[in-house]
């Protein structure tokens, strides 16, 4: 079974957003870029499965500008065996993205993922936890939520 796994280039988590001054968004000049903490988990988990035995190609996939290379290095380093970059210059809205991402699942079988986005819909209070040593056990929870739905998909 082939794995898709989306992964997102995101502000590092340990940087602090600035707002633009015009207040039009988040300034993006001269921060530090990573991989959403959320999509290394996703890539480990499909490292797991394939080391198990269940999954036989991890295939990463980023939407965005040329720069989402790294993110797609990253993820390979982790242990993807593909990465395919959409590359595009416009801000992608989240149908734009599920679109493109529904092209890709024609070729792959199985897609999990677990966003910060998500995590606020099955955790109103992701944000109150995220500071504190509940941070792990809201992860693992986010986990099993992942796996629950990767089984119902595959079913």
């Amino acid at each position: 079974m082939k794995v898709l796994v989306p992964v997102k280039r995101v502000i590092d988590y340990n940087v602090k957003a600035r707002v633009k001054a015009d207040q039009t968004g988040v300034d993006l000049a001269n921060v530090k870029m990573s991989m959403n903490p959320f999509d290394e988990i996703a890539i480990e988990e499909a490292v797991r499965l394939k080391e198990k035995g269940v999954v036989t190609e991890i295939v990463a996939v980023s939407c965005g500008v040329t720069q989402c290379q790294e993110t797609l290095r990253t993820a390979m380093a982790i242990g993807a065996d593909r990465a395919i970059l959409v590359e595009c210059t416009d801000e992608l809205q989240p149908l734009a993205v599920a679109k493109l991402l529904k092209a890709l699942i024609d070729r792959a079988i199985t897609m999990g993922f677990c966003t910060v986005e998500y995590l606020e819909r099955i955790c109103p209070f992701y944000h109150a936890v995220r500071e504190r040593d509940d941070f792990a056990r809201l992860v693992e929870h986010a986990r099993r939520r992942a796996a629950e739905f990767t089984a119902a998909v595959s079913q």
